[in-house]
């Protein structure tokens, strides 16, 4: 068992759906796993019980860079604290981007669009600040009005720049 560590929570409300945020001692924001399940319209249960399986998903799912780290936290409530699991705000939009483009699932797909434009770590500065996320669901209505084929020009647009960014990267490591 991991070391407990206690954090600050916010919760990211995305019409009718909300995602557990945390704030670590450190800086750190990550994301609970439950949320993150229900955030791309899985059963609370999903990211964990794929987590423990040795299953082709998850394999495609590591393939893509999703380390699956967890950190266990602990917030302090009016009548003691509530533990959670969490991930790193990276390995959120990892399975997002894996459930987007590997399953096609359309809530997905609308979340991937929404935060690329916006920026993940700008929302969760946000959630923090507890300024409006009206923003966001804005770009979430806007995003689900797109047909498969806007979508899918998004995607490939958003792998053609991480293409560059990696051979950018590259370049800056071997010089």
């Amino acid at each position: 068992m991991s070391d407990i560590i206690r954090s600050i929570r916010a919760e990211m409300v995305l019409g009718n759906r909300s995602i557990d945020c945390y704030l670590f001692p450190d800086g750190e924001k990550r994301i609970g796993i439950g949320g993150a399940s229900i955030a791309i319209g899985h059963g609370k249960e999903y990211l964990g019980r794929l987590q423990k399986t040795e299953s082709k998903a998850l394999k495609e799912l590591q393939g893509m860079g999703f380390t699956g780290r967890t950190k266990d936290t602990e917030v302090k409530i009016a009548r003691g604290a509530t533990r959670s699991k969490t991930i790193s705000s990276r390995d959120f939009t990892k399975l997002i981007t894996w459930d987007a483009v590997v399953n096609n699932n359309q809530d997905s797909i609308i979340l991937l669009a929404a935060f690329a434009e916006t920026g993940l770590d700008d929302i969760l500065e946000k959630v923090f600040t507890r300024q409006s996320l009206d923003f966001l669901l804005e770009k979430i209505v806007h995003y689900s009005k797109w047909t498969m084929e806007d979508l899918q020009e998004a995607l490939d647009a958003n792998n053609d720049d991480w293409r560059v960014i990696r051979e950018q990267e590259q370049f800056l490591l071997e010089g």
